[in-house]
């Protein structure tokens, strides 16, 4: 690495109070061959959409929720990044859909829970977590063409809301559903199954994939 290269780093660390390890010298490195004005830490390989998750879930039982709020919008900076990106890859799509169904769980936990983790306003809480669902959904749909998939994504947010006691928000996962598989058959739309304590659904039919179990954090 060149001394202009060596100081344009050490100027970036010091600017964002960042450790530069060498790998993220690396990577940075790499981005500045390419293009120079647009060294952009949060994308290095280095710093990660799971980092900042576990930030999120390291935080969730601690009293300081300024903390927690902090790093929820740490993670849903890198997560908007990545909905705003122009060719994001399917990997990522899913790996944020998955982060958004988390946050939408930890702000409305289901009616079995009594935890808040950040606030008693229930109804406030629905507002936010309703808003995660729906960008989680959107990135599902982005990631995937594949109908199973999309199906078992709703099939999830109808139980997340029944859960929650939501009827006008399990009716329009109803009729979402209903059109996608072309039926009006409640056994159809959505088959009896086990819940998880968080809301997902586990299915255990061969064509839906055998989802057998979920942590309660991330759905």
């Amino acid at each position: 690495m060149n001394n202009d290269m060596s100081k344009r780093i050490s100027l970036l660390a010091l600017s964002s109070g960042l450790m530069i390890t060498p790998c993220i010298a690396e990577n940075l490195k790499k981005n500045s061959e390419t293009s120079p004005s647009k060294i952009n830490i949060e994308k290095t390989n280095c710093v990660t959409l799971d980092s900042k998750y576990a930030a999120v879930q390291s935080l969730l039982m601690n009293s300081n929720k300024t903390k927690l709020k902090e790093a929820e919008l740490y993670l849903n900076k890198a997560i908007q990044e990545i909905e705003n990106s122009p060719e994001p890859t399917a990997t990522e799509l899913k790996k944020c859909s998955d982060y958004l169904f988390a946050l939408a769980q930890y702000h409305a936990p289901s009616t079995l829970s009594s935890t808040k983790y950040f606030s008693s306003n229930a109804e406030e809480e629905f507002k936010i977590a309703k808003e995660y669902m729906n960008r989680s959904l959107k990135l599902k749909e982005r990631a995937t063409k594949d109908t199973l998939d999309l199906v078992r994504a709703h099939r999830d947010a109808l139980g997340w809301y029944a859960h929650r006691n939501r009827k006008n928000e399990v009716r329009e996962q109803t009729e979402i559903l209903s059109k996608m598989l072309n039926s009006t058959d409640p056994d159809v739309i959505d088959p009896p199954r086990h819940y998880s304590a968080c809301g997902k659904g586990i299915d255990g039919r061969e064509s839906m994939g055998n989802m057998y179990s979920y942590d309660c954090g991330r759905g």
